[in-house]
This record gives structure tokens, sequence and C-alpha cells, in this order.
């Protein structure tokens, strides 16, 4: 069995971190700054440095029209355009994925 994980792509969030606050306000986005080091970027798949800027909105990641269709918060970090995977033991980086354009 084959699989392929990816982080979401960046390019649709890349415009939003332009806009004021007010107007990701009215968007239902709200910009933060990274406090805690469990704030997991949906782009790189990595947890956000303190004091990085993040975007937190909701994202809808099962559009499939059924019971299940679902939406959830996510945060974004402005430039994540490449992801760091590791094995689940300690120590064990296992390389950078970057996309294939």
């Amino acid at each position: 069995m084959t699989f392929r994980i990816t982080g979401l792509s960046p390019e649709p969030f890349r415009p939003l971190f332009d806009l004021s606050d007010a107007a990701l306000q009215s968007r239902g986005i709200r910009r933060v700054i990274a406090d805690d080091l469990r704030m997991p970027c949906r782009v790189s798949m990595a947890h956000a440095e303190l004091g990085e800027e993040l975007l937190l909105l909701n994202y809808e990641h099962q559009p499939a029209l059924t019971p299940y269709r679902s939406t959830h918060a996510i945060y974004v970090r402005p430039n994540a355009s490449y992801l760091q995977v590791h094995y689940a033991r300690r120590g064990c980086y296992a390389g950078r994925v970057e996309r294939a354009c």
C-alpha cells in the first residue's frame, strides 16, 4: 500500500498575511503570536517557534458532501513551504520534504 503525506499548500494562505487585522477579523481569521510550543502549522506540519506570527483560521479539511463534512481551526505560518519529517522515536530525524513544482 502506498501513501503520500503532505501539508496544506501555502498558496491560498500567503495573501492573508498582507491583510490588516481588521480585514482578517472580517473573514473570521485572527493573527496571533506563538506563545506555546504546541501551535502546529498545517502547511509545514511543524510547531511554531515562540514569538512567531501565525494565522488562526477555520479550514474545511473534509469537503465531501456527506454527514462527515468537516471544518476545524488551524494555524498557518507565513513562510512555511516544506516539511520536516521525523520518526516517533527520539533523535530520529528522517529528512526534509520539499514541494515539487
